[in-house]
């Protein structure tokens, strides 16, 4: 009976302590504001011992100091709950009102989705091990390319190009399944070979069956200290006579944006305009080796470095060099892609008379007829430069 008496003289004091149902009842009726702030007054424990050695029974009755730990407990716990509550009602900034609200939550949650997408997409793991093979010093072949490294890179930027740039092949592009190979691409006028590297992880996905694949870019930008270095490491390599004729030896597909350095000083407003072929050679070559010719067309590059004027060789853009490292990323445009049917040619691997062979210069106005043409079939289907 020492418990149902203590509960019943409970109520007698200067001032009744609140119920704990009651109080998280007045908490929720505060309003956001005053529920995510826990220093809510609460009655001091020691006050409540004066007024209990203050009751009619206090003089010669024992404490209960049980209930009184209890009810403590049942506090300590209750505000540990509404701190958690408050968290996971938490939002970026004070909402007014519950749009606002709403809205949190819903920028909250796209948020979390896209941070948990991007994890379980592009593995920053596989990013981490990737560069540290690309930076480090492993053995390469005789053109310095490192397959490790090569294999690595790859597969972590067609990732990276597929969430950042929807960059796909069309389902019915297909690939010559062995011996030389020459793929022909219009390229922007930004000078780094970010676009080589990313045409050359699709080429190499695209491929039916594994072999090699090369890219070639201008020759005074892979000359550069370090830069050079770490692209042909992947298979990036100078775009002269001498690689690609080995390279086409070894019945490899090689990459090539033959308008060169031609198409370097083109500026936004002459974007997906072929600029002349400067780099007639690798028709030569081609020719020489028998390959097929695959004319491919690739837009959104150009909008994703919109390349406004030159200042010496330094391209500048929107964002460029205003923006510092991260001005020299591509923008998060729709890339596009198409490869046409392999140019036919006499002496080719078609067959025919070599003795018929035409001249370069039809040759390879042949294929850039056929790659303005694709341009102008990707443009025209092109709804939105953001959605493709």
């Amino acid at each position: 009976m020492p418990l149902a008496t203590g509960l019943a003289i409970a109520p007698v004091g200067v001032a009744r302590k609140p119920a704990p149902m009651d109080g998280f009842a007045d908490r929720f009726a505060m309003g956001p504001a005053d529920f995510q702030n826990p220093a809510v007054a609460r009655p001091d424990p020691r006050s409540r011992g004066a007024r209990g050695a203050q009751s009619p029974i206090a003089g010669g009755a024992r404490r209960r100091p049980d209930s009184a730990g209890i009810q403590d407990l049942f506090l300590s716990r209750l505000d540990a709950l509404e701190e958690r509550v408050s968290r996971e009602l938490g939002s970026p900034g004070q909402a007014a009102g519950p749009f606002q609200e709403f809205l949190f939550d819903a920028a909250r949650e796209a948020w979390r989705l896209g941070s948990s997408g991007f994890q379980r997409v592009v593995q920053p793991s596989r990013i981490a091990r990737a560069l540290a093979l690309l930076t480090s010093a492993t053995p390469t072949d005789e053109l310095g390319v490192d397959e490790r490294a090569a294999v690595s890179v790859r597969h972590t930027v067609r990732a990276v190009s597929s969430l950042w740039l929807g960059l796909e092949a069309e389902p019915e592009t297909r690939l010559p399944h062995s011996g030389p190979v020459l793929v022909t691409f219009n390229r922007s006028a930004w000078p780094l070979p970010t676009e080589a590297v990313l045409l050359w992880s699709l080429m190499a996905d695209a491929a039916s069956q594994r072999r090699d694949v090369y890219v070639l870019w201008q020759q005074e930008v892979l000359e550069l200290a370090f830069v050079g270095e770490r692209f042909q490491r992947l298979g990036v390599l100078a775009s002269t006579r001498a690689n690609l004729r080995t390279l086409l030896e070894r019945g490899a597909l090689v990459v090539a944006f033959p308008e060169g350095n031609a198409a370097s000083t083109k500026t936004y407003d002459r974007r997906y305009r072929l600029a002349r072929f400067e780099d007639s050679f690798v028709f030569e070559e081609a020719r020489s080796a028998g390959a097929r010719i695959v004319p491919g067309a690739v837009i959104g590059n150009e909008e994703s470095f919109p390349v406004l004027g030159h200042v010496g060789v330094v391209p500048i853009t929107p964002f460029f060099p205003s923006a510092g490292l991260l001005g020299l990323s591509p923008l998060p445009l729709a890339w596009r892609v198409r490869l046409g049917a392999p140019v036919e040619y006499a002496g080719g691997p078609s067959g025919g008379d070599s003795s018929e062979a035409p001249a370069v210069d039809g040759l390879q106005d042949a294929v850039r007829a056929r790659m303005q043409a694709m341009l102008g079939e990707l443009l025209a289907a092109r709804r939105s430069i953001v959605f493709g």
